[in-house]
């Protein structure tokens, strides 16, 4: 139940008298993350024949001298309109719009075709569908002309009862969305995320020191409450090559030796393995092992390790024109990690929001769809708990 406005929403200051009609529309579900919106409509067939009829009285003649006390006058408008429906030749088509328009469910796609337009989820406009489950899949032509408006606006219409499912757990397993259905066989980290994999606070009690930034205290009172390895970073990784570019790998060795504690260094050491100057990395389960002597947590068998250290793929020429401009816009660093995951064509894992923000809005302030660098962002960070004099030399900035 969330309205998309396809117009700036009034304020809330803004006066009732002088408000203009909300120009939004409501949707029941949004699914998909966000890149579908589904209507759930109840109206029977008998109730769109009666809109039906409806529209062809507000349409009609209004020097129209039939009359009728008993109701008849309604059905033979319908009769009269439905003829018109199936005899298109001799209707204007801007009619038959604005008569149908006139049908609350019409009225509803139209509404939901121009949020949609409005809006842009992942570099795309949402999709529309409709379930009407009280309107049978062999409806009379009457109703099919009323779907064949809505369908007109781009939405697509599932029609009748849904088979139920076969026992209750198979129906939560529906009810429970999956972040990661998505994901790509191969993930490129960012390093951010390569970060947080090795800091102390994202596998140890930490105890709040007076020197600690603001922002690492409050990363210690989050980690206290949801675990950010075990509970997200770790099942998005699960079962998936893990790499990175050159550069983000060389600028989290950098922080990491600048202010990094002696554990987070030796887990610096395990995750990345660096393909161009050895290619053959360890076994992933001899770095697990290693790795689960310096983490209060249990090191998951799906977490594949060494995460591999390649060159950042920057070969513009494969992608869309706006890559010039996404380009012009980043730092090096951030060049190397995001047009690399555009190049490659993988997600990019990354916590740095403003980046992801910024390209988003380039790339969808371009006319049609244009498909940009697939980007997962984890809503929570992890910065070094460092040293302290080492964190004082850089300015209190561990990132």
């Amino acid at each position: 139940m969330k309205r998309f406005y396809w117009e700036m929403p009034p304020t809330r200051t803004a006066k009732r008298s002088r408000t203009p009609k909300q120009k939004c529309a409501l949707v029941d579900i949004v699914a998909q993350d966000g890149q579908q919106w589904i209507k759930v409509s109840t109206v029977t067939e008998t109730r769109l024949l009666f809109d039906l009829a409806k529209a062809g009285w507000e349409g009609a003649d209004s020097d129209s001298d039939t009359d009728d006390e008993d109701g008849l006058l309604v059905n033979g408008l319908a009769h009269s309109s439905i003829d018109d429906a199936t005899s298109n030749n001799d209707r204007d088509p801007s009619r038959i719009e604005k008569d149908d328009g006139r049908i609350e469910i019409v009225r509803q796609a139209q509404d939901l075709q121009k949020a949609s337009l409005a809006h842009k989820v992942h570099y795309k406009h949402p999709s529309v569908t409709f379930i009407l489950p009280k309107i049978s899949p062999n409806p009379p032509p009457e109703v099919i002309r009323i779907l064949d408006s809505i369908r007109s606006t781009g939405a697509t219409i599932r029609l009748g009862p849904s088979a139920p499912p076969a026992d209750l757990d198979s129906a939560f397993r529906k009810l429970v969305s999956n972040p990661f259905d998505n994901f790509t066989p191969t993930l490129n980290i960012d390093c951010t995320i390569l970060l947080a994999l090795v800091s102390d606070l994202s596998h140890c009690a930490t105890t709040p020191e007076p020197w600690f930034h603001q922002a690492i205290s409050r990363q210690i009172q989050v980690e206290t409450r949801e675990q950010l390895l075990p509970s997200i970073l770790w099942p998005a990784m699960a079962d998936r090559e893990l790499m990175c570019t050159q550069e983000a790998a060389k600028r989290m060795r950098e922080i990491v030796d600048t202010i990094g504690t002696e554990t987070e260094r030796k887990r610096s050491d395990l995750v990345l393995h660096d393909l161009t100057t050895n290619p053959s990395p360890p076994s992933s389960a001899s770095l697990q092992a290693s790795f689960a002597k310096l983490s209060n947590y249990t090191i998951p068998s799906s977490w594949h390790l060494p995460i591999l250290v390649v060159p950042a793929n920057e070969d513009l020429s494969v992608l869309p024109a706006i890559a010039q401009r996404v380009r012009s816009a980043l730092t090096a660093i951030n060049q190397s990690v995001f047009l690399h995951g555009w190049v490659e064509g993988c997600v990019t894992l990354t916590s740095n929001r403003s980046v992801k923000k910024q390209i988003e809005e380039i790339v969808e302030n371009e006319e049609g769809e244009v498909e940009g660098p697939r980007i997962w962002l984890c809503n929570t960070a992890r910065s070094l708990v460092g040293k302290e004099k080492g964190r004082r030399d850089l300015g209190g900035k561990g990132e």
